[in-house]
């Protein structure tokens, strides 16, 4: 067969064999692994190529759309950009590559010849990332210049007759082409130059062809073989190699036009950077395509599917008080009133958590106090509520609670929290009482002052004199009408009113109990104060004992010391002296508990001594003798003493 007969056939068979070459027929986008570290903003690289395999250049945001879970989300942004390419020439020596033609030149001296054209066309650039790998030469991994890829192919053995071919090179170009680099977006490919794959091979070039694939590594294929190998088995393996990584394969023989390596490289070196703001709300795996629109593209991406963990905030109290005081605050004047307390408010402050580790945006937080919306945020700071406490004027436990709404409108409400607030009373003391009963004591006063008026009046119209001295004409006389002459009317005896029983609204004043002097007291009570409160600032005198038994409630018909302070009872407990002047403190069973030294009565009668302090309720006292006894020197022994 002559020369031009065999290239005819040759080309023939290149036409009608579908796997000897593999073409871009339609429009091809590809989309890199999603990248969610910023979530809920989802980044992705995108490369759109044209029929020719050309790279499409000058898209607009407007023309892309993202699909997510089937929904069409706009992108935030769409950026052209070129980072380059990372090449990897990986060669396969093979006896087939020294078969010579009838001008002595080998198959691989005309490959490598077009090798050495292409590299030379490219001294202008550095933005690729070269290796060159051979079965019999050493390695050139990771350069940018492409006269050092020149230099390396001119160097590397070109007698194939003895050599080995093996699937090694493949895999480990694969790997390098996957190898992270300092660019983004870096289009990966490698260049394997080889032999017809023999059968016993096949099985680990498909595990190869999948390690490329997952790397997202391109593998262009020039197999160098005879023209009887082209549609054998191994060419099939060979051509699904390029298939499956969207690469093309070559087939040469030693005729054949060889095609120039930059059709393969020049749309790798260019790529969009596409962001988008996420809609996901659920945990699990999400799918991402890109549909392109242009006046001359209609085409939508393969999916691709990545895992995503979303979860809702988590809100926390930030040291929650346990308890807060109400003090009473004195007007000007030093009168106190309940409507005059402080504090009024109090600052809650929280942290938001996000248990999946994507920190994002909040549309509101609320606090909830005993269930119901006591402040809420719809802007930032979102991390602080203020309180209001202008309303409390009894002791009470509130449960607080927050809810956090992110802007993806998963939400979450905190544990809940209790916090006591204590309101301080009004002040015990007759004048207290009578401002405690302002509106009483003054109605009273009206009346009675009404009353002596209307008695008075009475009284002098009933007394007026009884002047007998007339005229003739029936006139008084002048001395009669003088105020010198007129008799001076004699007192009336006052005799002391009997004692009569207070009405009923006079028992309802708070009236200060007053015990009488008699003498030295036995022991006092000191009442303990909330440092910084008013009571510190004005403290009360140590309540007397001068009786072997005293009692202590509110009941001032049941108690010797009456307590003002709620969680006492009527008659809560009573505190007794026996002959040898020990002092004993039992406690009536009540609700609120008696305590020693912070230990609980329990309903029993125990022990009490100088400096110990004792609870009624909340109303804490210090007890003291009057003559404490003498505290018992401690006594030192010398060391030397001991044995």
């Amino acid at each position: 067969m002559t020369k031009p007969v065999r290239v005819l056939c040759l080309a023939l068979i290149m036409i009608f064999v579908p796997w000897t070459v593999s073409a871009q027929t339609t429009i091809a986008i590809e989309l890199s692994a999603p990248d969610a570290e910023a979530f809920p903003q989802v980044s992705t690289f995108l490369r759109v190529r044209d029929a020719e395999g050309r790279f499409v250049s000058g898209l607009t945001a407007d023309q892309v759309t993202v699909l997510e879970n089937g929904a069409a989300l706009a992108p935030v942004s769409l950026a052209e950009e070129m980072p380059g390419a990372q090449i990897v020439i990986a060669i396969n020596p093979s006896p087939t590559f020294s078969v010579r033609d009838s001008n002595a030149i080998s198959r691989y001296d005309t490959i490598l010849a077009a090798l050495l054209d292409w590299a030379g066309s490219r001294t202008d650039s550095r933005l690729d990332d070269l290796t060159l790998l051979a079965n019999a030469a050493g390695d050139s991994v990771h350069f940018e210049s492409y006269a050092v890829l020149k230099n390396a192919l001119e160097d590397a053995p070109s007698d194939f007759r003895e050599a080995t071919p093996n699937l090694q090179t493949l895999a480990q170009a694969i790997d390098i082409a996957g190898d992270p680099t300092l660019r983004l977006g870096v289009g990966r490919a490698v260049l394997f130059i080889t032999p017809n794959a023999e059968p016993e091979t096949i099985l680990s070039l498909e595990d190869i062809t999948g390690r490329a694939v997952q790397a997202g590594v391109r593998v262009h294929v020039w197999m160098i073989t005879s023209e009887a190998f082209f549609g054998s088995e191994g060419a099939q393996a060979l051509q699904q190699l390029a298939d499956e990584t969207g690469g093309q394969l070559f087939a040469f023989s030693g005729v054949e036009g060889i095609p120039d390596p930059e059709t393969y490289f020049a749309p790798l070196r260019s790529i969009y950077t596409l962001t988008y703001r996420s809609q996901v709300t659920a945990s699990g795996p999400q799918q991402l395509a890109v549909e392109v629109r242009t006046e001359t593209i209609q085409a939508v991406s393969p999916a691709r599917t990545f895992e995503l963990t979303v979860l809702p905030p988590n809100p926390i109290l930030v040291t929650p008080p346990d308890e807060i005081f109400r003090a009473l605050v004195p007007d000007v004047e030093g009168n106190f009133s309940a409507a005059r307390r402080d504090p009024l408010t109090q600052t809650i402050e929280i942290l938001i958590e996000f248990p999946d580790g994507y920190t994002r945006g909040l549309q509101r937080t609320t606090l909830y106090i005993d269930g119901q919306i006591a402040a809420e945020n719809t802007e930032a700071p979102f991390d602080v509520f203020t309180w209001d406490l202008s309303a409390i004027s009894a002791d009470a436990e509130y449960r607080l609670t927050v809810e956090a709404l992110d802007e993806l409108g998963l939400s979450s409400i905190s544990l809940e929290t209790p916090v006591n607030v204590t309101v301080q009373p009004l002040p015990a003391g007759l004048g207290t009482a009578i401002r405690r009963n302002s509106s009483i004591i003054t109605t009273i006063l009206v009346v009675v002052a009404g009353a002596g008026l209307a008695v008075g009046l009475l009284r002098l119209r009933h007394r007026r004199p009884q002047l007998q001295e007339k005229n003739g004409s029936g006139k008084k006389s002048a001395a009669a009408r003088d105020p010198i002459y007129q008799p001076i009317p004699a007192e009336p005896v006052t005799r002391p009113a009997p004692a009569r029983r207070l009405p009923r609204w006079a028992s309802r004043l708070q009236w200060p109990q007053r015990g009488a002097a008699r003498g030295d007291p036995l022991a006092y009570l000191e009442r303990l104060v909330v440092p910084n409160s008013l009571e510190a600032l004005t403290p009360l005198p140590p309540f007397p004992i001068h009786t072997t038994e005293i009692t202590l409630g509110t009941d001032a018909s049941l108690a010797t010391f009456v307590l003002e302070e709620p969680s006492v009872s009527d008659l809560h407990a009573r505190i007794l002296r026996n002959r040898d002047g020990q002092y004993f403190l039992s406690d009536n069973e009540t609700i609120a508990g008696t305590w020693i030294n912070y230990l609980s009565v329990n309903g029993e009668t125990a022990k009490i001594e100088h400096g110990d302090i004792l609870h009624f309720g909340r109303a804490g006292f210090r007890f003291r003798l009057n003559h404490p006894p003498q505290a018992i020197p401690p006594s030192i022994i010398p060391e030397e003493t001991f044995p």
